[in-house]
């Protein structure tokens, strides 16, 4: 996709070097689309989605007759600055717009979000599998620096053992009176 993505820009970087208005509204339509790509986390701004039951498409008759598309055609912004450009017209990239084209912010899941107010807690499961982990994290929150993002290997594996069986250790917890 990022090849996708790249080869859009080149075509848009090349056409638009030589003369912006030769461009196709094919070609033009290719680029729009390219720009707003669901896998970076983008997709067609409300003023320019259709939707048919769950599928999701641009309103291209919409996107051509634009007036961002009438500058561009005219031959008001730079080639390098094609890509932005239409971005900032078409594309979503947060929120509601998103979850309209069913694209959602990846969010931890509460075991792992809430664990270090319950660390203690869940390392007294005696869960086998958290066991090598329990030292490490200790020493982790010991010299953690409130803010930082880093968080080492060990961490971010154990991390993802408490997400792969969140359900399982809620479940222990819960029988203990955890509140989560």
């Amino acid at each position: 996709m990022i090849r996708f993505l790249g080869s859009v820009a080149l075509l848009a970087f090349v056409l638009a070097e030589k003369n912006p208005s030769t461009m196709t509204n094919e070609e033009i339509f290719k680029v729009v689309k390219g720009s707003c790509d669901d896998q970076f986390f983008f997709c067609p701004s409300q003023k320019y989605l259709v939707k048919v039951k769950d599928l999701r498409f641009f309103n291209k008759v919409g996107v051509l007759d634009s007036e961002t598309v009438k500058t561009y055609k005219s031959g008001k912004i730079a080639a390098s600055d094609v890509i932005d450009y239409f971005r900032n017209e078409y594309c979503c990239t947060d929120g509601d717009c998103l979850a309209e084209c069913n694209v959602f912010p990846l969010t931890e899941k509460s075991i792992v979000h809430n664990f270090p107010q319950i660390y203690k807690e869940v390392f007294a499961l005696g869960m086998e599998e958290l066991k090598p982990f329990e030292k490490m994290y200790h020493h982790y929150i010991k010299h953690h620096k409130k803010g930082s993002r880093h968080v080492p290997a060990e961490i971010e594996e154990l991390f993802d053992i408490l997400d792969a069986n969140e359900d399982m250790y809620i479940d222990l917890l819960s029988k203990q009176k955890i509140n989560i």
